[in-house]
């Protein structure tokens, strides 16, 4: 198989890379068929045995060389003429010289400079840094957060290009990746980025459209070429803003309903509504509080009850059931407006209690019979971002804030923990990160925490920590300070996390640092690669919504789309068939309503 193919010795020659990791000459003039050279050959002649087959290979005309990226690995570099040995680099050193060449990253797209002496190349990596390599002497010479999924250089070498999964185009200058300019758009749609022949244009394509880009920032002189900062001074503040969908009603919240039968999806209009997890086609359009976003939404199977937070601070309650086939809402059975930024509402099962949280503090509701009266309030001595959630014994909730863990009965808010609560054990590890779910897993035996380290760059990175629930459960109060043990041999799982999606039977269900969808078996916590997530799915905003419903559907929220993902958990990377199909959810004025 062909992976790339190059023109040179003034198109007289061709060179094909293929997957074998051969480079194949071809005489366009004689028609003959030179010698294949095969590029993982070390200096003293021996084929590598770690590099396998690529993923994708880039060759330059102007450098004169071959990169080949392959997963898991730094990319190889080897120069066409096969006079010497191949080099690797390393995302964060530059020029490898260890023989192992495994790094725990995953390389979304790299290009060369194509400009007359240039060593010059540059590599988007998944972790949203694009990374600029210098092959004369080996080194890292800039880096950029850009959260980059592909990347584009103009003929001349002068500028760089990328987009990310949101449709934001960023423009930069190749040797120093000052940024030039700037395209927001909310079509998430790119599928190609190109410059035309002299640099001054940029074409984006998008679905079936391609638009052309004429910035006067790409117009720069050669002497202005010369001083990269002046070019960034006089260009970097020059943004375009370009919105294609106004009108588009972005999904802000998800939730599964009836044993993941159907799930319900809160928008940024106000409204929620229900779709069917069969084939992902909305159902019924279920209420609104127009011109108000839904930030969350919470469910009781047994009460049958569904219900939502508003950013207006306005919490209301149904009962939804099915009735045959159709699904039928009952009057509201709660309606409060707090009037302040809800952070989350959490309901018991049976819906008799019903838990508001805020940052001013906790309201806890007796909703028995629609008393809706308030039983307890409990005020917050801190800012410290705080966290619940309701344990496996349906009596008790897990309070967890500033790295403890505190335990409440769901009867009347009573702490049973005591001022100091239960410290987490590797809290060591987790300074300068903040809390984000707390979720019980592999049948309620175990308590996933997960964290999340932010960077001024405004990308994240998670770290789930897992520990027995014994650790959190008692008959009777705790009476002196207690610590919370890692579960043996999990600790390795944290860092390999980028998000955590939920449970599912007696796994664990997460994104993986490399973009699949993962699961972590209960007795080793040995990681299985189910599926890998297409990279424009993978947004650059700060909030992933991805969940895991009872039957094993994986949902993904795009914007204003949800992914159902059908039987993705039954496939493997092993080599188990795929199966798994992808039906999106009716954009909101595109039949049916919203």
């Amino acid at each position: 198989m062909c992976m790339a193919v190059l023109f040179v010795k003034n198109d007289q020659m061709l060179l094909a890379a293929m997957r074998n990791n051969q480079l194949i000459e071809y005489n366009l003039e004689t028609g003959a068929l030179g010698n294949p050279l095969e590029w993982t050959v070390d200096d003293e002649g021996r084929p590598a045995k770690t590099f396998r087959r690529p993923s994708r290979v880039v060759m330059s005309a102007s450098q004169y060389q071959l990169a080949g990226i392959y997963r898991g690995q730094d990319i190889l570099v080897w120069d066409l003429s096969g006079d010497y040995g191949y080099e690797t680099y390393n995302r964060d050193t530059g020029l490898s010289t260890s023989k192992d060449s495994r790094q725990n990253t995953t390389v979304y797209d790299m290009v060369f400079n194509p400009a007359p002496n240039s060593t010059l190349f540059a590599v988007a990596y998944f972790e949203g840094d694009i990374v600029l390599f210098d092959t004369a002497d080996g080194s890292q010479k800039e880096s950029v957060q850009a959260n980059a999924q592909s990347l584009a250089v103009s003929p001349n070498g002068r500028t760089l290009a990328s987009f990310d999964a949101s449709g934001v185009v960023q423009v930069f200058d190749f040797e120093t990746l000052n940024p030039i300019f700037r395209i927001q758009s909310r079509d998430w749609g790119i599928k190609a980025l190109c410059f035309n022949g002299d640099g001054s244009r940029l074409l984006v394509g998008r679905g079936s459209q391609c638009k052309i880009w004429n910035p006067a920032a790409l117009r720069r002189e050669d002497d202005e070429i010369e001083n990269s900062d002046t070019v960034s001074i006089s260009t970097a503040a020059h943004e375009v803003q370009f919105d294609t969908f106004g009108d588009e009603v972005l999904i802000t919240a998800i939730c599964e309903y009836a044993n993941g039968a159907v799930f319900l999806c809160g928008k940024d209009d106000g409204s929620v509504s229900l779709y069917s997890a069969k084939d992902g086609k909305k159902l019924k359009f279920l209420y609104e509080n127009p011109g108000n976003p839904i930030l969350s939404l919470f469910v009781d199977a047994k009460s049958q009850t569904i219900g939502s937070s508003a950013a207006s601070g306005r919490i209301v309650a149904y009962r939804l059931a099915q009735v045959e086939d159709d699904w039928q809402l009952s009057d509201v059975q709660f309606d409060a407006n707090l009037k302040c930024a809800i952070e989350q509402v959490l309901s018991n099962e049976g819906h008799t209690r019903l838990l508001v949280c805020s940052q001013s503090g906790d309201v806890l509701y007796d909703m028995d019979h629609g008393r809706n009266t308030i039983v307890a309030t409990r005020t917050r001595a801190s800012d410290v971002p705080h966290r619940w959630a309701a344990l496996p014994n349906k009596r008790d909730l897990i309070l967890i804030t500033d790295h403890h863990a505190h335990i409440f009965t769901w009867d009347k808010l009573q702490c049973l923990t005591g001022a100091t609560g239960i410290l987490l054990e590797g809290s060591d590890s987790l300074e300068a990160t903040s809390i984000v779910s707390i979720s019980p897993c592999y049948n309620g035996l175990t308590i996933a925490i997960a964290f999340s380290h932010f960077y001024q760059s405004h990308t994240s990175r998670a770290s789930v920590y897992l520990y027995p629930t014994s650790s959190f459960e008692t008959s009777t109060s705790f009476s002196s300070p207690l610590t919370a043990k890692l579960l043996p041999n999990s600790y390795t799982l944290s860092s390999q996390v980028k998000y955590l999606i939920g449970s599912y039977a007696k796994c664990l269900v997460f994104l993986h640092s490399s973009g699949w969808i993962c699961s972590a078996d209960q007795e080793s916590f040995a990681i299985t690669r189910h599926f890998i997530v297409p990279t424009d799915w993978l947004s650059s905003n700060l909030e992933l919504m991805i969940r895991v419903t009872e039957t094993g559907d994986i949902l993904f929220v795009r914007g204003d789309e949800v992914a159902v993902i059908k039987r993705g958990l039954d496939t493997s990377e092993a080599g188990v068939p795929s199966r798994v199909g992808r039906r999106l959810v009716e954009k909101p004025g595109r039949g049916g309503g919203s």
